[in-house]
């Protein structure tokens, strides 16, 4: 259904405000996809929500087994897939200079998994590439329980409500450029 619609006369129409949500592993893959995926042209990328992310699989295999004995933190190069939101994040800034889609970091307050400078860490390098970011954290959630929390609820509907509303305002701005633009020839 989603491909007949980009495809279709639609697709011409006001755009889809598309977000990329992942919790936990899926923060890994939410920012793979707009880093590396491939989105239809008229399809944009406006907002990606990392729910108690993590930086990359590295530092969670260090976080999880810090003995120096155990081998698990030492098999990361063989992974199939090296997760990193925290080189993502870098491509995903570099691949939509002009309009960079919003991150919206949500954190549980008490993760029993992920370490609490993780979030800490995304965030400032967001700020270090120049990508617009909030920071929310669900105070007492354990890793799982941040969406189910009210206050998660509520920190995750304002994420998604702030991603709505900032790429209608881009929509309309560009609209209202196009129109300002429409009818003026060089001479």
């Amino acid at each position: 259904m989603f491909p007949q619609y980009l495809k279709s006369e639609n697709a011409d129409q006001e755009k889809p405000t598309v977000l990329l949500w992942g919790q936990s592993i899926g923060c890994g893959f939410a920012t793979n996809l707009a880093a590396k995926g491939k989105f239809p042209p008229n399809i944009k990328l406006n907002g990606l929500i990392l729910e108690t992310p993590f930086t990359n699989v590295r530092a969670m295999l260090q976080a999880l087994y810090p003995q120096k004995w155990l081998p698990y933190q030492y098999l990361w190069p063989f992974l199939r897939n090296h997760l990193d939101s925290w080189t993502n994040l870098g491509m995903i800034a570099k691949r939509f200079p002009d309009t960079p889609p919003g991150i919206y970091i949500v954190e549980a307050g008490k993760d029993e998994l992920v370490p609490a400078n993780h979030g800490e860490e995304l965030l400032q390098r967001c700020q270090q590439v120049g990508l617009p970011v909030e920071r929310q954290k669900v105070r007492g959630a354990l890793h799982n329980e941040a969406m189910v929390r009210v206050s998660g609820k509520q920190a995750l509907a304002q994420s998604i409500s702030t991603a709505a509303t900032r790429a209608r305002e881009h929509d309309l701005l560009g609209k209202g450029e196009d129109a300002n633009n429409a009818g003026k020839g060089s001479t």
